[in-house]
């Protein structure tokens, strides 16, 4: 809900430049990358979390060294971790 003087927005706003600065600095740092997932979610741009999730997922499982594709994840895979 909007204080009445817009610093509800202005919050908004500069947690959202917040973010985008820290993206820049460390792209797939995946506490950047949950804080931008949190902004989106909470915002309800439901579009823009999920693409950061699909993102997330495929951070971690390139160093979990896991398949590409997830259906060719085996128990093996897992074990390795």
């Amino acid at each position: 809900m909007p204080d009445r003087d817009g610093r509800s927005e202005l919050r908004q706003r500069r947690g959202r430049a917040d973010v985008a600065a820290r993206q820049l600095i460390a792209p797939q740092h995946l506490t950047v990358l949950v804080a931008l997932y949190r902004y989106y979610f909470y915002q309800h741009r439901l579009e823009d979390a999920l693409l950061v999730a699909e993102s997330t997922l495929a951070v971690v499982g390139r160093r979990l060294e896991f398949p590409e594709v997830w259906i060719n994840l085996r128990e093996a895979n897992v074990g390795r971790v």
